[in-house]
């Protein structure tokens, strides 16, 4: 399941998605640091100032991505120097693009004060890369709605498994109460 966790890089793609501000992005973050500690990564969960650095970094590399590739390489030395490894394979995982939506679902219906969030099953899955849902991503769903304890709707506040409803439905995630 810690693959399923908050990264630094989960949190700033997060923010740069929903283009907060520098007061919301610090709301942002003090609101996951005290509602959501037990879903960031181990080397988090008792170092703020380390998940507040490791999220604005990640934050600038999205935002300029082609110069901050070219400074990878210093910044890691500096780390090594300072006694601490930056390796950038540590923020990202197989299933990792899978994962961020359901983590960004629950980031801003626990902390950006969104109520649900909706979409279209075929959004969806064009979103994560793919065109039709196998049995293995379907429980890689599941499991993504169990961990991060989300309920999936269609129109008239149906609940459902993302599995049986149709492509053009629209689905509406809310935390599970």
């Amino acid at each position: 399941m810690e693959d399923l966790r908050y990264s630094a890089l989960d949190l700033a793609a997060v923010m740069v998605s929903r283009r907060l501000d520098a007061e919301e992005q610090a709301e942002f973050l003090e609101r996951v640091w005290r509602q959501e500690r037990l879903y960031l990564r181990r080397e988090y969960r008792e170092d703020k100032r380390r998940l507040v650095l490791e999220t604005f970094y990640w934050q600038s590399y999205l935002a300029d991505q082609p110069a901050m590739d070219a400074e990878f390489p210093i910044v890691q030395r500096d780390a090594a120097a300072a006694g601490g490894v930056l390796r950038a394979e540590d923020y990202t995982g197989a299933d990792a693009g899978l994962a961020l939506f359901f983590k960004s679902v629950r980031l801003r219906c626990r902390c950006l004060g969104a109520g649900e969030v909706r979409i279209k099953r075929r959004t969806l899955l064009k979103r994560c890369g793919y065109r039709r849902l196998s049995p293995g991503l379907a429980d890689f769903f599941r499991r993504c709605l169990e961990f991060y304890r989300l309920q999936v709707y269609v129109r008239g506040r149906i609940e459902c498994r993302i599995e049986d409803a149709g492509m053009e439905d629209m689905l509406v995630f809310r935390l599970r109460q």
